[in-house]
């Protein structure tokens, strides 16, 4: 009940006409999270001055807010949709590393969005034979070198499509984010490729509720969250102007590592990447081995053999620890404590031990997870 109040909270805030954006992220900031934004008096909210004070201290716009809520709650339940609140465990930690990341997200899928290596792949939806042949190639030698990658685009036709399609046939999960709600998919010829992903480990992503439509400027808002939740992003094949090129802007915003795959100087549909990298703003894409170097990615065929239960020689208390770790993924200090119901003493001295000796790392926000090394045991 007390998770259905919090994910309440905060789709409420995102149903509030003119409250957009950063807007919303600011004032789950300052409040420190949307239930507390909402239980503060209305008189007190109406202090905070200017537009934003007038809308939330206006009653009706709160009820139906929190009516639109309930509604797209029981739609996730009957449809199994996961939703991730802005600054709770499960929301992706790079997305949340932007500026203008949204409050909420929607994900169909069980995949989790954190510890994973995430490259985005986008380009034109005109793409030619060379780009498609460069997608799935690119994409077979990363799956051939390292299966924990994952490919994120926007099941777009052309470059997006291919490289999911080639994330599937070579064993890779895949995340396709969408610039409308999980009630339908569109290109609708791109149906089965959605449910294909779904179901084989990787995930259906929007911060659009359901009953969106797919209208122009939510693509833009879906390539921001294409190049957030990834490490890196791989340009295919573009012209100078397009969806792909704002990917290619908002990952250089970002400070996420952009390359292109050069093509012809005659090739409309390459001038794009030939610019990003004449430009000097993107790395050229030479080889899969190269990218994985810059990337500093170890190769899994020359990463460290795992720790096996002898050498590890966790405590109690640490061997909880590991086991919530591997199972969920990252975690905060009071997640743990909470899980475990342990002192939050006994805890924090387990996780010292663990960060010391190599076992798990301390990561931005007081989030704890295993170590590549750890992961492989």
């Amino acid at each position: 009940m007390e998770r259905d109040d919090k994910i309440l909270s905060a789709i409420a805030l995102t149903k509030i006409d003119g409250l957009h954006g950063q807007k919303q992220k600011i004032l789950l900031e300052h409040f420190g999270s949307a239930e507390e934004l909402w239980s503060v008096p209305l008189d007190e909210i109406s202090k905070i001055g200017g537009q934003v004070g007038t809308i939330l201290s206006d009653e009706s716009v709160r009820k139906d807010a929190f009516l639109l809520a309930e509604q797209e709650l029981a739609f996730a339940y009957k449809h199994g949709i996961a939703i991730k609140i802005y600054g709770e465990g499960d929301y992706p930690v790079k997305m949340m590393e932007c500026p203008d990341a949204p409050v909420v997200l929607y994900q169909l899928g069980q995949m989790s969005l954190n510890n994973r290596k995430m490259v985005a792949m986008v380009g034109t939806r005109r793409a030619s034979q060379y780009g498609k042949n460069m997608a799935r190639y690119i994409v077979q030698q990363l799956a051939d070198i390292d299966k924990d990658i994952v490919i994120v685009s926007g099941l777009a036709y052309g470059i997006d499509i291919e490289a999911h399609k080639a994330a599937l046939d070579y064993g890779l999960d895949t995340v396709a984010v969408l610039a409308h709600g999980l009630d339908r998919i569109y290109p609708a010829a791109h149906r089965r490729y959605a449910a294909d992903i779904a179901e084989s480990g990787g995930a259906l992503l929007t911060e659009f509720s359901s009953m969106t439509e797919p209208v122009g400027f939510n693509f833009l808002q879906r390539n921001r969250i294409v190049a957030g939740i990834s490490d890196a992003t791989i340009v295919v094949e573009s012209a100078e102007k397009g969806g792909s090129m704002s990917t290619a802007r908002i990952a250089m915003e970002y400070n996420r590592e952009l390359f292109a795959v050069p093509g012809r100087l005659d090739d409309k549909n390459s001038m794009g990447c030939n610019k990003l990298i004449s430009d000097h703003k993107a790395e050229i894409f030479f080889s899969t081995n190269e990218f994985l170097d810059k990337m500093m990615w170890q190769r899994i065929q020359e990463q460290e053999l795992p720790l096996d239960n002898e050498t590890l020689n966790l405590s109690g208390v640490q061997e909880k620890i590991f086991k919530l770790l591997k199972d969920r993924g990252q975690m905060q200090v009071n997640e743990l404590v909470g899980e475990l119901d342990e002192p939050m003493s006994e805890v924090s001295s387990a996780l010292a031990e663990m960060v010391f000796d190599d076992i798990i790392e301390q990561m931005a926000g007081d989030l704890y997870d295993l170590t590549t090394k750890s992961k492989l045991r």
